[in-house]
């Protein structure tokens, strides 16, 4: 009896051992690893069956569509599966590793990366750097990493990556990230308790830089000449769709595009008319562009926040069309809800903090009034500062007063641009009352914080408010010699104030 509890007894301890060491081990492995991947997608899984379209493709969708606009204009829920450098291929195992947790009614594929003609991402092509080849495998960790073991990643794989020693990075990650130890910070350990950071979005990433730049490519309205990989596996991507009953829209999403990528575009609505898919060239769409190519891009081939919002909104009309739930007010939902508000004082938040002249106005003059109540603005450009001769502030200028039909104002600023005279511009009660100053021009204008009353001189500029001749908006006496004035003011009277001086190394200057 007493043997017999005794082994009962070491069953019962060694249990409690390995109990321990499994729970040790577990915390060693998930605390380095690496968390961009679970940060991403975090929102994916935890509302995985809530979600009605999931929007599939590379950093271009990462950073072009945006779930919170597709819920606020529409009410539909979605999440971005974009993936950094991601290849068709890449993005038809994001998309049946996802329909492993979730079951949409559409998707939304962008078919940038058509014409790419590899099958693996550790071999790529003949011309590719060992750079370009660590970056691509770096690039599928964020695709994959936070998926758990199933015979869907482990096909996924297998059929993306040929080597069996990188194979072995995404089966068993912690011998990629083992030694992460030196650089860990305090998210690192929050994954711990669930409060790690994650992608507040869906998903969806936005950037606020100005491409600021026009390219120009030759025009083609021909298809690519042969086949690709590229080509195959969006052909497979809507056969699974179609196979499973799902609404496909393909998307060419906006950019500059070079003549082989408008030959992929092209091939690319070949394929989806073939298949009975909707296909959107937005670079091509009819009755013109949707976006301006200059202020809505973050570089040649991304588009910003400012982009991302007309793409997602011309989308979500889109979207109204395949009888998608409105959920926009269920409490089930709610969650969508405040991230839409979290998302436009995350914009307003940037805007006052900017420290990029282009962004700042970029994001002014693009804000949806909505419901929204953002702030008022005064612009002043001194006198022969640099910032006058960029066409491109010229322009952002003229898109606010446009913006606030205020279009008389953009004639008078271009001719101060021309004499390189100081500008003020004030845009009041949601730009729908703007006025501007140039020169020596003196001007008295009512706005939602009272009587504005400007006495100018050639280089200083007396801004009172409410006949309050004792304080200077423009605050002359700290901020004379800087270039660029910009106050943001409610209708409370705060006041939020950015200053910018040239710097050739931020903006490019052309004279």
């Amino acid at each position: 009896m007493k043997k017999g509890l005794g082994i009962i007894k070491k069953i019962v301890l060694t249990l409690v051992f390995l109990a321990i060491l499994f729970v040790c081990l577990y915390f060693v492995m998930r605390i380095p690893e690496r968390k961009d991947s679970r940060e991403k997608y975090s929102d994916f899984f935890e509302y995985a069956d809530d979600i009605d379209v999931l929007l599939l493709g590379s950093s271009h969708v990462i950073n072009g569509i945006n779930p919170i606009i597709l819920y606020e204009e529409s009410g539909i829920t979605s999440y971005n599966m974009g993936g950094h450098g991601s290849p068709v291929k890449a993005t038809y195992w994001e998309l049946m590793n996802a329909l492993d947790y979730s079951s949409p009614s559409v998707v939304v594929v962008d078919a940038y990366m058509l014409e790419k003609n590899y099958d693996y991402i550790d071999v790529m092509d003949e011309n590719a750097s060992e750079d370009e080849v660590e970056s691509s495998i770096q690039q599928l960790h964020l695709n994959m990493d936070v998926f758990s073991p199933s015979l869907t990643k482990l096909r996924a794989i297998k059929d993306l990556v040929s080597s069996n020693e990188v194979r072995s990075q995404f089966i068993f990650p912690f011998q990629i990230y083992h030694d992460r130890w030196r650089e860990l910070e305090e998210n690192d350990f929050l994954v711990l308790t669930g409060d790690d950071k994650k992608n507040e979005y869906m998903g969806f990433e936005a950037t606020t830089d100005v491409f600021a730049g026009v390219e120009e490519y030759e025009q083609t309205t021909e298809g690519l000449s042969d086949s690709t990989v590229g080509t195959s596996y969006l052909w497979k991507i809507l056969e699974e769709c179609n196979s499973r009953g799902i609404d496909v829209i393909v998307t060419y999403l906006p950019f500059y595009a070079t003549y082989e990528d408008q030959m992929a575009s092209h091939t690319a609505g070949l394929i989806a008319d073939e298949l009975g898919a909707r296909y959107i060239n937005f670079n091509e769409l009819e009755g013109g562009d949707l976006i301006d190519y200059e202020f809505d891009l973050a570089d040649h081939g991304h588009l910003n926040i400012t982009g991302a919002e007309k793409v997602s909104r011309y989308l979500a009309d889109v979207l109204a069309e395949y009888s998608l739930t409105d959920h926009r007010g269920d409490e089930r939902y709610s969650y969508w809800d405040e991230r839409v508000s979290a998302y436009h004082k995350e914009y307003e938040s940037t805007m006052l903090k900017s420290d990029n002249l282009y962004a700042t106005l970029n994001l002014y003059a693009n804000a949806d009034k909505g419901e929204i109540e953002y702030p008022n603005i005064i612009l002043y450009i001194r006198k022969d500062s640099a910032f006058l001769s960029d066409a491109y502030i010229n322009k952002f200028i003229e898109n606010i007063s446009i913006a606030g039909g205020a279009n008389a104002l953009s004639t008078r600023v271009e001719d101060a641009f021309m004499d390189k005279a100081s500008v003020i511009m004030i845009c009041d009660d949601d730009m729908s009352n703007a006025t501007v100053a140039c020169g020596d021009d003196e001007l008295s204008f009512s706005s939602s914080i009272g009587e504005l009353s400007l006495i100018s001189s050639e280089y200083y500029k007396n801004l009172y408010p409410g006949g309050n001749t004792e304080y200077n908006l423009l605050n002359m006496v700290e901020n004379y010699e800087t270039d660029v004035q910009v106050l943001f003011y409610n209708k409370d009277g705060d006041i939020k104030r950015l200053n910018f001086d040239y710097d050739f190394s931020v903006y490019n200057y052309s004279y």
